[in-house]
């Protein structure tokens, strides 16, 4: 399936209206057809099976989160971020265009000991931060305090989202740098 484009989502601009408050779509004009004709004023979102609002229209599917921020921004995004976390709110306070650190954005793992995604509690009982760049693991140094692992972390992300951490790994602290592959263990020291 191909990817939809300003014409299609302009289209679909005629047919579907957006509030910017509430995030809803409704339909603006009665459409007939299928096995329940959709009358005006009545909510054009159905559930999507990622969890996201999805518009289904002249046999397409369009997710409503695009729909709102394409009304917005006159443009159709490939990443689309809610700040919130919730995928079924689309107020435009909510949404922002996406770009790759957004997937950084996610929710702390049920499994997370430490209470901050990236850092965890070595074998030895100090604390490190990691971080995946390129399906390449990159490991901060060993801190004693789960704060510093933590500081670390924030480090390595505010790197990413300048772009210095592709080119530069983190020291590890005893003037090694460490990477892995994406499934393995560690590939060695490299000496800087």
């Amino acid at each position: 399936m191909s990817a939809l484009t300003e014409v299609e989502y302009a289209e679909l601009e005629t047919a579907v209206g957006w509030d910017r408050v509430t995030g809803e779509c409704r339909w603006l004009e009665d459409q007939p057809g299928g096995r329940k004709p959709r009358k005006a004023g009545e909510l054009a979102t159905v559930p999507h099976s990622a969890g996201y609002l999805s518009i289904y229209w002249k046999g397409r599917h369009y997710l409503a989160h695009v729909f709102a921020l394409f009304i917005m921004t006159r443009k159709v995004h490939k990443l689309c971020d809610h700040e919130d976390g919730n995928r079924t709110h689309n107020s435009w306070i909510n949404l922002r265009p996406g770009d790759e650190v957004n997937r950084y954005n996610r929710k702390i793992a049920s499994n997370n000991t430490s209470g901050f995604t990236g850092v965890h509690r070595t074998r030895s009982g100090k604390w490190r931060a990691t971080i995946k760049v390129d399906y390449k693991s990159i490991w901060g140094p060993c801190r004693l305090t789960q704060e510093e692992a933590i500081e670390d972390r924030k480090r390595m992300n505010a790197d990413l989202a300048q772009g210095i951490l592709k080119q530069n790994l983190p020291d590890t602290g005893d003037g090694t740098r460490r990477v892995t592959k994406k499934r393995g263990r560690p590939q060695g020291r490299i000496r800087s």
